[in-house]
């Protein structure tokens, strides 16, 4: 009752009015598609709050504007429904799903969706959160911990930091383009060295193929010479390799074979 409450206050309209708190969906295609998405999941879902449909909006004339209002479904029983964990309604629409309050059983919920990008979890209790970890931690590509004590300064688990996750297992597609280093490896070609230890220590690891092969060749020469400067390329060489700028390599653990 509290939340549809809190829902029932917040006013969907024009942007340019200071009263609104929620404007338009994106196209009418969008509109169209969360009528649809919302219809489908209110059939195993009730309706708790909301139309399911356009409405109009504030400081906006009669019948224009794509504005579908804030809405809320209950379900009986979380693993009763199918299209709840199935489809995706881009709109402002949520729905609750029961559960026994233990961490075993939310994590079980989430799993049910087949691979989430982000769960968000609200807890203090680090024995709960760390239940619900084990439980779901495969099942979702970042989980976002909000607390009271965070609560003042977190960003919401609509920010997806460079640093962290975006992408996640199973339906939620894979996906790392915002994983900050682990994005890169989209990118990289890995490549494995096996040889003697003097020669692999020479080429320094694991090297970014966009350094050039040229380095890696300049290398073994240097290895091979126990340490003296290769031979410059031609002139012509030169001035191929010079269109090539190091981007850095990558260095791990490295073995060789003495």
């Amino acid at each position: 009752e509290e939340l549809i409450g809190r829902l029932e206050r917040v006013v969907t309209g024009n942007p340019a009015d200071e009263t609104v708190r929620m404007g338009p969906l994106a196209s009418a295609a969008q509109l169209e598609d969360a009528v649809a998405g919302t219809a489908e999941l209110a059939a195993e879902a009730p309706m708790v709050h909301g139309t399911g449909r356009r409405i109009d909006g504030v400081g906006s004339p009669a019948g224009k504007g794509w504005f579908f209002g804030p809405t809320l479904l209950e379900a009986d029983d979380a693993r009763a429904v199918d299209a709840i964990h199935r489809r995706e309604v881009f709109a402002p629409l949520a729905t609750l799903l029961p559960y026994d309050g233990s961490a075993a059983e939310a994590a079980e919920i989430v799993g049910l969706g087949g691979g989430t990008l982000v769960t968000s979890v609200y807890s203090d209790d680090d024995a709960w959160l760390s239940g619900f970890l084990a439980g779901a931690g495969s099942v979702t590509g970042r989980i976002y911990l909000g607390s009271e004590t965070a609560a003042g300064a977190a960003p919401g688990s609509g920010v997806a930091l460079p640093q962290t996750l975006h992408g996640g297992p199973g339906r939620a597609g894979g996906g790392e383009e915002l994983g900050g280093a682990a994005g890169l490896r989209l990118y990289m070609q890995r490549l494995a060295l096996q040889g003697s230890r003097v020669t692999v220590d020479a080429l320094g690891g694991v090297l970014c193929r966009c350094t050039g092969y040229h380095k890696i060749v300049e290398a073994v020469m240097d290895a091979a010479k126990g340490g003296k400067k290769p031979v410059d390329p031609p002139a012509d060489r030169r001035s191929r390799l010079a269109r090539y700028r190091p981007c850095g390599r990558l260095t791990g653990r490295r073995r060789g074979v003495g």
